[in-house]
Formats: C-alpha cells, sequence, structure tokens
C-alpha cells in the first residue's frame, strides 16, 4: 500500500500508470486554485485533502466541526485506496505550507492531520 511523498505530483504519473491515484490540496469553498489543483478536480483518480479555507487562508477554529467532518470523509477514501494496493502520489510541499499556515489558526485540526497523514505511511 504505497504512500509515494513527492514535492509536487504531475499529471503525467497518473497518465502513465492507470492504477495509481494522486491526493491534491483543495480549499473549502471549491474554488480556485493553481492549474493542477483545477484539473485535479475534474480527473476521477484525484483525491481530494481540504486544507485551506480559501487559498492561502488557512482552516480556522470557528468551521472545525464542518473540517473534521470533511476531512473524516476525504481521509477514508485515501485510506480506501491505499488498502486496495494502489500507488498514491502526495504533494509533499503543498501539504507542508497548509499544515504550517492552519498550526496557529486550528491546532487541534494542525494535531489530528498530522497524525492521520503520518498513519498512512504505516499501512
Amino acid at each position: 500500500m504505497p504512500l509515494l511523498m513527492m514535492k509536487k505530483v504531475d499529471r503525467h504519473l497518473l497518465y502513465l500508470n492507470e492504477a495509481a491515484y494522486s491526493v491534491y490540496v483543495e480549499s473549502a469553498d471549491r474554488m480556485g486554485g493553481d492549474p493542477w489543483v483545477r484539473w485535479a478536480r475534474n480527473f476521477e483518480r484525484c483525491l481530494p485533502l481540504t486544507l485551506w479555507q480559501h487559498f492561502g487562508k488557512p482552516l480556522g477554529h470557528e468551521t472545525y466541526a464542518r473540517d473534521v467532518r470533511n476531512f473524516n470523509e476525504e481521509t477514508r477514501k485515501i485510506h480506501d485506496v491505499l488498502r486496495q494496493g494502489r500507488v498514491v502520489a502526495f504533494p509533499g510541499d503543498e501539504y507542508t505550507t497548509a499544515l504550517s499556515a492552519m498550526e496557529s489558526t486550528s491546532p487541534s485540526m494542525h494535531s489530528k492531520i498530522r497524525e492521520v497523514v503520518q498513519g498512512f505511511s504505516n499501512l
């Protein structure tokens, strides 16, 4: 159940390996983002991981209940794909940037996300 940590995921990886999936860092409002994110929203083998309120604005403690619900659903899907033995590419740079920004605005969400994502590599 390989989790492939990468600096940035290249979409060509998904075209070359039909069994590969990718995680992309999403915003809660599901709007905006760089060209990779806009493309990934419409590609069936890309799995969202919501780490921003809006791109550049970290998740806050005010929306904790919604964020936990979304996070649990998204990580369940990622976990299911990993348990199927699929390769999942994970965007390390984007994840680290979003997690660092969230540390001061929602510490409880920050620690929950960090623990679960670290647990993926132990599957």
